[in-house]
Parts: C-alpha cells; sequence; structure tokens
C-alpha cells in the first residue's frame, strides 16, 4: 500500500503508522511486509508501531520469508 498525500509528508513515525494502518486496515489484509530501509528518520520504528496498531505479531529482520499452506516461514 503506497499512501500518498501532501498533508501527511513530513509527519513523524507516530503518525506515519497511524496512516498507514487505517490504509491496511480499510484494504484487508492476511500479512503485512514491510522493507528494511524507512525514511522515519532512520529509527526503523515503523513497521513495530504498525503491527501494535494493528494489533498483529510482529518479526524483524528476515532474511527470507517463504509462505505455503497458509504457514509464514521465515529465516
Amino acid at each position: 500500500i503506497h499512501v500518498e498525500d501532501d498533508d501527511v509528508h513530513g509527519t513523524d513515525a507516530i503518525g506515519t503508522s497511524l496512516v498507514l494502518a487505517k490504509a491496511i486496515e480499510k484494504a484487508g489484509y492476511d500479512l503485512v511486509i514491510s522493507g528494511m530501509a524507512s525514511t522515519d528518520g532512520t529509527m526503523g520504528v515503523v513497521p513495530a508501531l504498525l503491527a501494535e496498531r494493528l494489533g498483529v505479531p510482529q518479526v524483524t529482520l528476515l532474511s527470507e520469508v517463504s509462505v505455503e499452506d497458509g504457514v509464514v516461514k521465515g529465516r
């Protein structure tokens, strides 16, 4: 999901996680994967904040991910 809105340009990590959570909830999801790099002031906390807002567990720093028969595996 890519959110493009001039009103959120320059927001902080907390604001970014809120906007993303609302967009993801609206779209629906089974699995949320975020990138390893961010523009959140190089804090790297947006994925953790997003997981908290969505009420789902998180796994960080995976180098490999596979989904087979409804099971997610990572390394």
